[in-house]
């Protein structure tokens, strides 16, 4: 799994937003989000993330730090 988009999940399941709610921000389906964070059965592209952190209020740079700090500890 990309850690990246273990990073972006984790940080939607501590907002404590409703799906429909984050989906409003965002501008991407229920489905969509589904497909790409959940299921990664499609690929989540850059301006997504950037969509999905910003919906968070996080920046993305914050997001990949941490899921290159996480890839490195996994490769040590």
């Amino acid at each position: 799994m990309s850690f990246i988009v273990q990073e972006l999940r984790a940080e939607i399941a501590r907002s404590h937003t409703t799906l429909a709610s984050f989906c409003r921000q965002t501008g991407m389906s229920p489905s969509s989000i589904y497909r790409k964070i959940n299921k990664q059965t499609t690929p989540l592209h850059l301006n997504e993330a950037q969509r999905i952190a910003d919906a968070l209020g996080i920046p993305l740079s914050t997001l990949i730090e941490r899921a290159e700090t996480k890839e490195k500890q996994t490769q040590q």
